[in-house]
């Protein structure tokens, strides 16, 4: 009798293995670029953390001693050496029954979410502690609303504690069930006697009470392994005044002529005290609204006639810039001080105007000065950031690190002047 042999194709058992590898290899290009996506976004909220805890201490030093400080070691030892009186945080109570109703109600919450994480509220029947499944059966005469600190402050913030009562019943929900709930709505079949439990301040090291992270090695990015940058802020008030004035006789001193943007600062000033009368003289006739269009070319014309030798017309600008301490020095040229008060605004009516004759008679003969500087400087902030100004390379760890590379992680941004780059609000 025959025997039945199958035989397997050469090569088939390493077909089989390879098979397996590339399924393997697929599975880790999946999974592993995953992981170290995951490990850049921590590393980012860690540096971001990092940065906003040092902004804490600069507001803190700024807040003891009016000043802001741009030196790392200074801020560490001085935020070691502080201490803050913590008081009594409020709630906030916003009523919603009428005054004069025979009954009281409130949606209550608290504004310190920097410390604070959610309403716990505890209910009392004839001054026995009742659970919350009894509470919707039993009489509830009493609450004592408990403002519960986030868990990295629950060791040196004290709850906050807030006590109703109603004899008639009291009653109370959570608007969000199943959430860190921010407020709490209590109402009661009558009139809510309420009041804070007694509150002792209390005085603790800054540490505990302004930062979220442990002090040490706070002056290191945890991304780049190097300390945090800081520098000062510095605002600047920048003002400039253009007086323009008609020579009496002879050549203008310093002449308007041959000069755009002057002469059409000039222009542009006219325009707008001749367009200022207009609107004065509307506000009296209003006839004159359907040809003002019409009538802006003779208030213009009565500008230019209103010039005398002794008339002086004044342009002025001001603005407000915020920019490194030791970059101030850089606006001391007037030049580019004056680039930035003034720049030429044209439209076709102030071209036809220019180029009237009896505007180019009067630019011929009138001469101007000009003075631009700084009139104001005020510290007001620091700018914290990375080591890093843009993309950085992490170090891999393994060796498919190397195979998997995902390229640079992101910059994390920088706080300026209590402003995150990255978020509106903490």
């Amino acid at each position: 009798m025959a025997e039945t042999r199958h035989y397997e194709p050469r090569g088939s058992l390493i077909l089989k293995i390879l098979s397996v590898i590339l399924i393997v290899v697929l599975i880790a290009s999946v999974l592993y670029p995953e992981k170290l996506w995951k490990k850049q976004d921590s590393l980012i909220e860690a540096s971001r953390l990092k940065m906003d805890n040092i902004n804490f201490i600069a507001q803190r030093h700024y807040k003891v001693h009016q000043t802001y400080v741009s030196d790392l070691d200074s801020l560490i030892r001085f935020i070691q050496s502080d201490s803050i009186m913590v008081r009594r945080a409020a709630f906030e109570m916003d009523k919603m029954s009428l005054y004069n109703a025979p009954y009281d109600s409130f949606i209550v919450g608290f504004a310190d979410k920097f410390h604070f994480t959610e309403i716990e509220v505890l209910p009392f029947s004839q001054g026995r502690a009742v659970g919350a499944e009894e509470a919707e059966t039993a009489t509830v005469d009493s609450l004592v609303l408990k403002m519960i600190p986030k868990p990295e402050f629950e060791n040196s913030v004290k709850p906050i504690l807030y006590k109703m009562v109603s004899t008639s019943g009291i009653h109370y929900y959570y608007p969000k069930r199943g959430v860190e709930d921010k407020t709490v709505i209590v109402w009661g079949d009558g009139k809510l006697e309420r009041d804070y439990l007694p509150f002792e301040e209390y005085l603790i090291p800054s540490t505990e009470y302004v930062l979220t992270v442990p002090l040490e090695g706070i002056e290191i990015d945890p991304i780049s392994g190097e300390e945090y940058r800081l520098n000062l802020n510095a605002s600047l008030d920048i003002e400039g005044k253009l007086e323009y004035k008609l020579a009496a006789d002879g050549e203008p001193e310093n002449p308007v002529l041959g000069k755009e943007l002057y002469t059409n600062l000039f222009v542009n000033r006219l325009a707008r005290q001749a367009r200022a009368r207009l609107d004065t003289d509307m506000q009296r006739d209003s006839t004159l609204y359907a040809m003002q269009l019409e009538l802006q070319s003779d208030y213009f014309d009565v500008e230019i006639e209103l010039l005398t030798p002794r008339k002086t017309t004044t342009v002025e600008s001001n603005t407000e810039i915020v920019v490194p301490v030791d970059s101030v020095y850089a606006y001391q040229d007037s030049l580019r001080l004056r680039d930035m008060l003034f720049t030429t605004m044209s439209d076709s009516l102030i071209r036809v105007w220019t180029e009237e004759q009896a505007t180019q008679d009067i630019i011929a003969s009138l001469s101007f000065t000009e003075s631009v500087g700084i009139t104001k400087i005020d510290t007001v902030g620091v700018t914290i950031r990375p080591p890093m100004d843009d993309t950085y390379k992490l170090a891999s760890d393994s060796f498919l690190d190397k195979i998997f590379s995902v390229g640079p992680i992101e910059n994390p941004g920088n706080i300026e002047n209590n402003d995150l780059s990255w978020s509106e609000s903490r």
